[in-house]
C-alpha cells in the first residue's frame, strides 16, 4: 500500500552551455521571481540503489542515498508525471547511514516506503551520480522557487563516464500554477531543453552500456573514489 507523501513540483532543463545556467542564477528578475539572497555551493555524491532482482526498476522507484556536507539522507521517489519541463511526484525523505542494512536507519516515512518495497531484500548499488551545485532562492509575493544549476557526473565502477549540466526550477511554496510565468521564460531559451528522462535513467542507460562494451569502461574524465557498499 502505497504511503501518502510530499509531492516535489519543478521544471527540469538540460543546459548545452554552463554560462546560460550561470547567467539565470545570476538574474535580477526572472518572470516576476527576484533573488532572495545569494548563491549557494553544495557537492554532493549521490549514491542510487536496488534490489538483486531490480524491484525498484521494475515499479519505476528511485532510491537515493545522498551524501553532503558530512550526512547522508535517504530519497525515495515515485514515477510521477512528466509534461516537457514539468515534472511533479511524489517524494520522502529521511535519516541514513551508508553501509547498514535499510532496517537500521533511523525512522522515517521514507525509510517505512522503502522497506514496504523491499521486504528483507539486499539493496546494493547501481550507479552513482556526483555533481557540484551552485543554488538560489527566487520569490514573489504568493511564491518560491530554488533554481539549482548541477554540473553532474555519472560515476560507473569508479570511473567518470558521462558529463552533463542541469537546470532545475523547485516549487519551494506557494501554488503550481506560479511555475507558469517561469515555464514561459524557459521553454523554447536557446541552450535549454526539457530535460527528457530523470537522472537516475539517465545514470542506469550510461551504465549499461559502459557494462555491455568490452573490455571495460571508457573514462572520460578523473577517475572518482568507489562508493561505499549499501
Amino acid at each position: 500500500m502505497s504511503i501518502p507523501g510530499p509531492i516535489e513540483v519543478e521544471l527540469k532543463y538540460q543546459v548545452a552551455d554552463l554560462a546560460i545556467g550561470e547567467r539565470l542564477l545570476a538574474s535580477d528578475r526572472l518572470a516576476g521571481f527576484v533573488p532572495v539572497g545569494d548563491i549557494r555551493v553544495a557537492e554532493q555524491d549521490d549514491t542510487y540503489l536496488d534490489t538483486p532482482d531490480g524491484i525498484l526498476e521494475t515499479q519505476r522507484i528511485g532510491v537515493r542515498l545522498r551524501a553532503e556536507a558530512g550526512t547522508t539522507t535517504l530519497t525515495v521517489k515515485s514515477p510521477g508525471s512528466v509534461d516537457g519541463a514539468y515534472r511533479r511526484r511524489e517524494e520522502l525523505e529521511g535519516p541514513a547511514e551508508a553501509g547498514s542494512p535499510p532496517a537500521s536507519w533511523p525512522a522515517s516515512v521514507a525509510r517505512d516506503r522503502l522497506l514496504e518495497l523491499i521486504g528483507d531484500r539486499p539493496l546494493h548499488e547501481i550507479v552513482s551520480i556526483r555533481q557540484y551545485r551552485r543554488k538560489r532562492d527566487f520569490a514573489t509575493d504568493e511564491a518560491a522557487v530554488e533554481l539549482s544549476l548541477d554540473e553532474a557526473r555519472i560515476v560507473v565502477d569508479g570511473h567518470t563516464v558521462e558529463r552533463f549540466t542541469e537546470l532545475e526550477a523547485e516549487l519551494i511554496r506557494g501554488p503550481e500554477t506560479a511555475l507558469g510565468p517561469l515555464l514561459g521564460l524557459l521553454d523554447g531559451r536557446p541552450g535549454l531543453s526539457p530535460t527528457v528522462e530523470s537522472k537516475l535513467a539517465r545514470a542506469i542507460a550510461t551504465a549499461s552500456a559502459v557494462r555491455a562494451a568490452a573490455p571495460g569502461p571508457r573514462v572520460e574524465g578523473p577517475a572518482a573514489a568507489p562508493s561505499q557498499p549499501v
